[in-house]
């Protein structure tokens, strides 16, 4: 097939899928089947865990696809947004927000969010939600911490409360309620640095909206679910960030004073996860 031709039934399937809503298992089999062959020469940088499809809500139906073709065809899949606060003694409440880096090849060298991930939901039929049963846990970040992928596992392999459902945190939109605790996968055997502490032991899930870009050059149609956390670090676990990758250049302190001037002026590049969950904690 030649690369027009390519494009093109991409196109197409794309719009039949509609981002997955109502679309069948078998379909989804079928699909990556046919495009299994190229997966490496489209979507190389992605791995093969399998996402749930999630409706216009995020909430997950039957049907799973693996990550790069959840890419490939954008199939709307849930993850996760985490904007970091550190209470700084002189400045107030900062966000600490990472500064991707050049080789990334979406938004090089662009302002990013603290760290975030892909959910993946356990069981087709959710325990029973109480947010009561719920005691506060402590939080370890991986060793890349402001890695957008820092938290991919955040579902699949973090230990937590088995009546903790993130599919069910939309309905926890206030910030009266008390804050979900989420664990995070502890750092890995010769991670530069311990666990990073934050105040209560706890991210604070605060509201969740859809989202969808299109890169079509990285043969690359990211239709998101986004569940949008906060959390605030203690003074220790600011000192014992460490960069263990290539992945991010640097990190960016932004007073929460100066927030809605970093979004509005223009200055800056900021990728998209950044620009459309930010204002969203203000």
């Amino acid at each position: 097939m030649s690369e027009e031709a390519e494009a093109r039934r991409l196109s197409e399937l794309r719009r039949e899928l509609a981002r997955g809503e109502g679309v069948s298992q078998g379909r989804i089999d079928e699909l990556g089947a046919e495009w299994r062959s190229r997966r490496h020469e489209l979507r190389g940088g992605d791995g093969d865990e399998s996402l749930d499809l999630v409706d216009a809500s995020g909430r997950p139906g039957s049907v799973r696809a693996p990550r790069w073709l959840c890419h490939l065809l954008g199939l709307r899949h849930a993850c996760a947004h985490v904007l970091l606060r550190w209470q700084s003694p002189g400045l107030g409440p900062v966000f600490v927000l990472q500064l991707r880096s050049w080789s990334r090849p979406d938004f090089p060298g662009h302002l990013d969010i603290s760290a975030g991930g892909h959910l993946v939901h356990r069981g087709a039929s959710p325990p029973p939600f109480d947010r009561r049963s719920i005691p506060a846990v402590g939080v370890a970040l991986p060793r890349r911490v402001h890695q957008p992928a820092s938290v991919a596992r955040l579902a699949s392999r973090a230990p937590r409360h088995p009546n903790y459902d993130p599919v069910l945190a939309p309905r926890c939109t206030s910030r009266r309620l008390p804050p979900l605790p989420v664990c995070l996968p502890r750092a890995r055997r010769g991670a530069p640095f311990g666990p990073v502490d934050l105040v209560d032991g706890q991210l604070c899930h605060q509201t969740g909206y859809e989202s969808c870009d299109d890169y079509p050059h990285l043969y690359f149609r990211n239709s998101e679910w986004r569940f949008v956390f906060t959390g605030e670090l203690t003074a220790a676990g600011l000192e014992r960030i460490r960069f263990a990758d290539r992945e991010v250049a640097g990190i960016f302190l932004c007073p929460e004073a100066e927030i809605e001037a970093l979004l509005q002026e223009g200055g800056l590049p900021m990728a998209s996860g950044l620009r459309h969950s930010l204002p969203r904690c203000l």
